[in-house]
């Protein structure tokens, strides 16, 4: 098995910082991390380093009750499926 994406969160007053790392040619990171902030947020960087902010009030807005860290797995799948389709994660 390899690790080609990292991907961690920390909360940071009103909302959360969030930092993405890859080396696989076929995940951009600042695509993924734009992908996970889009409307609850803003992200964004280069292909191989990014970051973001998520606001607590929207992503409450947005998902209600549900934690962050499932909000997060949730949008960081769908984004490499919708960046690099047929891309397998576990």
């Amino acid at each position: 098995d390899s690790i080609f994406l990292s991907f961690v969160y920390t909360e940071s007053g009103d909302g959360y910082q969030i930092s993405i790392r890859t080396c696989h040619k076929h995940l951009p990171a600042n695509q993924i991390a734009a992908y996970v902030c889009k409307g609850i947020g803003s992200g964004g960087g280069h292909g191989k380093k990014a970051g973001g902010r998520i606001d607590k009030k929207r992503l409450q807005e947005r998902y209600g009750d549900t934690s962050v860290f499932d909000v997060i797995e949730k949008l960081l799948r769908c984004s490499i499926d919708e960046v690099c389709p047929g891309f397998c994660i576990s």
